[in-house]
């Protein structure tokens, strides 16, 4: 067993720093086995007792509590929100009339999650000591996702209410009640409930590692343990021993009065999930994931992750009476589902882990739903520069102009989005060919270095790819799109070699790297000071003299932007959804592995490509005043990433035989997400006015 520790240490795919697993069950025993680090500054190796942020792990908690509860007659799981809430707490929601406590224990309240919104002030102000009724009116700031009991949909919100009735029925709070009858009764010494303020995990502990974006971090003390309350974040702190212990108490009953209680717990509504990652969730009972970990195995528990670099899990498998649980130090979702599956094949005889399905793009059909002649699908591997690299090709005709698209990131491709993103309209007039670059999504690899993604290679890959295209399907030349870093991968690529295209679109370009981060900083600022936000200002102020070739002054900045939605995305709550759409398995161009794949991508290629530019003083108004093909450029008008005015300002400076710019209104950085019929319809027009000249 401990082989499927240290493989999920040493694997590429997984990388943990460290890991732990506790497996016990009557005919088996007890084991519990460790490996990797729990330190890895000090080289510290990972002990079987060391404690972990439990992060949503909590919620079977506060559900048990509530359950005990409903029991001593202090509530009833039918009761609606006004009966057991403040009227100041339930009016913030139009039909908390409707929601009942057994709803927001069931995830099926249809409330929306509060974390899309607060997670960038949770990450840019890790001091700040959050109340829970400020994750509520986040929430109630979103749009319902549904009427009450019509779907299962997760949101830490249903939490943050359940800890807010249960202190309303017991005058206690509900850390204080967790200790009361769970914690203190079981023994659990080695779990804990920080005070709110805490940062730091006493005694014996693993280190969290996390990346957003810049590199892998140690996060341990990045927030706070009033982050998210008790929904789970930070306040919990344990061990997989304690977490076993625990479950196997309630599956036996002795946290119960009554036996139909237990009956109710783990029972889920015969609903829908609004999501469901790679189809694993059969069910969610009361605070009781259902899972399913394939040939008819079905494990009943909870995971929890933290944005302090943790991933815990505890599950019991009723038929092979096992209860596995288990903590690695690194925010991956999928850790649990990942390790238990390969501990089964050791410990179930037969048993054998599921695999991915092969990956897939849908043929181009007609209304009656039959394949287009003449149209093309394909999903398609190339070797450019000697490295092995993934192309999706989409075209409703073969022989329409073909629009080669360079990805941002650097590091995160359009491909497995295409399904949600690309218009039918602009597959009917081109040949799209999306590409995942080295480093990226399918295309990364750990065998790469930071040598191998130079940007020069890049160049070199894009000119190579674009010959190979225009000889398979017979074009002279082509168009190329390019969106943020693939806007500068696109102008250093024109710079190079020009010939073999049509014309060059930019969108979201930077065009002078320092002043694009300075723009962004003082916009930042401004933003701040007019919200009043004294945390966010005094954290960017002391960043002065800002300085837009340090990574750390615009990270920081970078995490900014998306508070004041002037980042990434404009439109609200489409992050998320693009997310889901991702790691649900509903794109059939990207399969598990591939999503696993990107997720290394983006740390890897986008901290080493990101750098060079950076160090290279990348500046289009000194290096590029001048085109010998069209170009035309595309900008968000709430991007402050990469500012649309200084964007503007580079069109009106470049000389080009043909040029546009063109606003996008209801956009920010990722304009093609935000609004993708402007930009296929765009697009068109500028194809149809380039090739009729």
């Amino acid at each position: 067993m401990l082989a499927v520790l240290e493989d999920a240490v040493e694997s590429p795919e997984t990388s943990y720093p460290g890991v732990v697993l506790h497996i016990s069950g009557p005919s088996l025993g007890t084991w519990t086995g460790a490996a990797g680090l729990s330190n890895v500054e000090a080289n510290t190796a990972m002990k079987p007792n060391d404690k972990f942020r439990a992060g949503s792990l909590t919620k079977p908690f506060i559900s048990v509590v509530a359950l005990q509860l409903a029991e001593e007659g202090l509530i009833s799981l039918d009761d609606k929100l006004p009966t057991v809430l403040p009227e100041s707490i339930t009016e913030k929601f139009a039909n908390s009339e409707k929601i009942t406590v057994r709803m927001l224990l069931n995830h099926t309240a249809g409330l929306p999650d509060f974390m899309g919104l607060a997670i960038s002030e949770i990450l840019t102000n890790p001091t700040k000591v959050w109340q829970a009724e400020e994750f509520i009116d986040l929430a109630a700031s979103l749009e319902l996702l549904s009427g009450p009991g019509e779907i299962i949909a997760y949101s830490n919100t249903d939490y943050s209410l359940l800890g807010l009735v249960i202190e309303e029925a017991t005058g206690q709070s509900w850390r204080q009640e967790m200790r009361d009858r769970i914690l203190e009764p079981l023994n659990l010494d080695n779990t804990l409930l920080l005070d709110p303020t805490d940062m730091t995990i006493p005694g014996d502990h693993a280190r969290g590692y996390a990346d957003f974006g810049t590199g892998v971090m140690d996060a341990t003390e990045l927030v706070n343990a009033s982050v998210v309350g008790a929904p789970g974040g930070q306040s919990m702190v344990t061990t997989p021993g304690d977490l076993a212990r625990f479950w196997d108490a309630v599956l036996a009953g002795e946290l119960f009065q009554e036996t139909g209680t237990l009956d109710e717990m783990l029972s889920s509504p015969d609903v829908p999930f609004i999501e469901n990652p790679e189809d694993l969730f059969s069910g969610y009972g009361l605070g009781v994931m259902h899972v399913e970990f394939g040939n008819g195995i079905v494990g009943k528990g909870h995971t929890g992750d933290t944005q302090g670099g943790y991933h815990v899990f505890m599950f019991h498998l009723d038929d092979q009476d096992l209860t596995i649980s288990g903590a690695v130090n690194a925010f991956d979702w999928k850790a649990g589902y990942q390790l238990i599956p390969q501990a089964l094949e050791i410990l179930v005889p037969g048993y054998s882990a599921p695999e991915d399905e092969a990956a897939f793009t849908p043929p181009i059909t007609d209304a009656d739903g039959n394949e287009i002649p003449g149209s093309i699908a394909t999903i398609e591997t190339v070797t450019l520069g000697g490295v092995e690299q993934s192309i999706l090709i989409r075209g409703a005709d073969v022989t329409k102009p073909v629009l080669l698209w360079l990805h941002g990131g650097p590091g995160l491709p359009h491909s497995p989005f295409v399904g949600m993103f690309q218009p039918r309209e602009l597959e009917e007039n081109f040949v799209v060919v999306h590409w995942d670059q080295r480093g990226a999504g399918k295309s990364y690899s750990p065998d790469l270095t930071a040598d191998d993604l130079r940007p020069e290679k890049f160049v070199s890959d894009t000119l190579e790819l674009t010959d190979l295209l225009r000889k398979t399907l017979d074009q002279e030349k082509i168009f190329l799109f390019g969106i943020s870093w693939g806007s500068a991968l696109g102008f250093m690529t024109i710079m190079e070699n020009s010939e073999p295209f049509h014309a060059f679109i930019a969108a979201s370009e930077a065009a002078d790297w320092d002043r694009r981060q300075t723009m962004s900083y003082e916009w930042a600022l401004d933003q701040a000071r007019e919200a009043d936000n004294s945390e966010v200002i005094q954290g960017l102020e002391s960043l002065q003299p800002f300085d837009p070739t340090n990574p750390e002054h615009t990270g920081m900045v970078g995490q900014v932007l998306d508070l004041f939605r002037g980042g990434d995305i404009y439109t609200e709550g489409l992050w998320d959804a693009a997310v889901a759409y991702l790691t649900s398995g509903q794109s059939p161009e990207y399969t598990s592995a591939d999503v696993d794949k990107l997720m290394a991508g983006v740390g890897f290629a986008g901290q080493t490509t990101k750098l060079d530019i950076q160090k290279a003083d990348y500046n289009l108004f000194r290096d590029f005043p001048v085109s010998t093909i069209p170009v035309h450029f595309f900008a968000g008008r709430h991007d402050y990433v990469t500012p649309g005015e200084l964007a503007e300002e580079y069109y009106n400076f470049l000389e080009s035989p043909a040029k546009s710019f063109t606003w996008f209104e209801n956009s920010a950085h990722t304009l093609i997400w935000d609004e993708p019929d402007k930009t296929a319809q765009e697009l068109i027009k500028i194809a149809n006015e380039t090739l009729n000249r």
